[in-house]
């Protein structure tokens, strides 16, 4: 059994020579492409299979898989606000006081005025922070950004002070997490009594500082 290998050949100088230069790179071009059309005995493939292995290694630079890249945000400013009153349940009063700006300013932008450059930053983290609410499955996330749950403040007065960061965020939805696993092992849920949420005003997350 044989097989075809591609391999360019040197002529004889007088053979190749004997062509006129036209030829000379036609037959180049061909050898190139093409190769020579040799064939090897594959009884003997140890004896010539580095000849017809390649010269030059190839090496690729892999991403590492810890590395993430932030996906970008093509959300409008509707959308954002839609969001916010979705899974914040914000109304626009306590959203405008939030962001700095006043009820009218918001109803602008829901009817297609955009807000300047650094309003719509805020915007969109107020937005970022209800997406983290939303993709845990946390519920009652307008009550838990009230929640005194950082040194005496809230979510929500972090924000307004502009001190708030996704630590703050992950230690909230975590705690809520955990509060609403023991609510159902311990049967409240099928209690009769009207549950509250009293105890949202003045809980405090221990070790977690509005500075952290």
């Amino acid at each position: 059994m044989t097989v075809a290998a591609n391999l360019p050949i040197a002529y004889n100088g007088s053979f190749f020579e004997s062509f006129s230069l036209t030829k000379r790179a036609s037959v180049l071009c061909a050898l190139i492409v093409g190769g020579t059309g040799s064939f090897y005995s594959i009884d003997h493939a140890n004896d010539w299979k580095d000849h017809i292995q390649s010269r030059t290694s190839l090496t690729f630079n892999r991403i590492p898989s810890d590395v993430s890249y932030a996906q970008p945000d093509f959300r409008s400013v509707r959308d954002h606000i839609e969001n916010i009153r979705l899974e914040l349940a914000l109304p626009v009063s306590q959203m405008a006081f939030m962001l700095g700006v006043t009820r009218q300013a918001i109803y602008k932008w829901l009817d297609g005025t955009e807000p300047d450059g650094a309003t719509f930053d805020r915007l969109k983290s107020l937005s970022h922070i209800a997406d983290a609410f939303q993709i845990s499955g946390v519920k009652n996330a307008g009550n838990l950004i009230k929640m005194k749950a950082f040194n005496g403040m809230s979510l929500s007065d972090l924000f307004i002070a502009d001190k708030n960061n996704e630590s703050h965020i992950h230690a909230l939805i975590k705690e809520a997490c955990r509060m609403e696993n023991a609510y159902n092992r311990a049967g409240l849920a099928l209690s009769k009594t009207k549950p509250t949420d009293e105890w949202k005003s003045y809980i405090s997350i221990p070790s977690v500082s509005e500075h952290s």
